[in-house]
């Protein structure tokens, strides 16, 4: 929800960053106020093949990708260089990229101190150091399937850097992709 008085403000929804228009205004909505999570259910989410992110999933992977480069740069006040955005957007999005982690960290760190030096509140920021530490360790999964084994181990040392609770969930992720493997080879035989 938000306030339409905001919204015609801003220009609502731009047609030109098609299959990301929400996401793109919410990232102009949030620069003027806070986004609040509320305690219930407000809305059922249908899944289907026709489905905008499935007809499009190409497009809005691409301006999606855009739109998080403008609102990093804007947030860490500089412009990125190509290397550091793909970096952290392999990294957030699992993309299996080797050789990323350090300056994928780097430029995390950098916008984790300015988002802690403005929040102020230990809840808020434990709470993005963890959910920092969990991309880590998902985006550790497809490097280990391909072979980056100490790619992947990088990955997963960060993610224990980011927070301690890392280690649980790396626990977590590989106890259920090998459940989903014993499953597939049981279905098989």
């Amino acid at each position: 929800m938000f306030r339409r008085d905001m919204a015609r403000e801003l220009g609502g929804y731009r047609e030109d960053v098609e299959g990301s228009e929400d996401y793109e205004f919410w990232t102009r909505l949030v620069r003027r106020g806070r986004f609040v999570i509320l305690p219930f259910v407000g809305l059922k989410y249908r899944v289907h093949d026709q489905q905008i992110s499935v007809r499009l999933m190409d497009t809005q992977q691409r301006n999606s990708l855009m739109n998080s480069r403008r609102m990093l740069t804007f947030y860490l006040d500089r412009a990125l260089s190509d290397d550091e955005f793909i970096a952290v957007a392999s990294i957030w999005r699992q993309q299996g990229r080797t050789g990323v982690a350090a300056i994928g960290n780097r430029l995390m760190r950098e916008a984790y101190a300015r988002f802690s030096e403005a929040e102020g509140n230990a809840v808020h920021c434990d709470l993005v150091r963890r959910i920092t530490a969990r991309r880590w360790v998902h985006s550790a999964v497809p490097l280990i399937k391909k072979g980056a084994f100490a790619d992947a181990a990088r990955h997963l040392a960060y993610a224990v850097m980011w927070h301690r609770s890392s280690i649980g969930v790396s626990a977590a992720v590989f106890v259920e992709r090998m459940f989903v493997r014993v499953r597939r080879m049981r279905l098989w035989q």
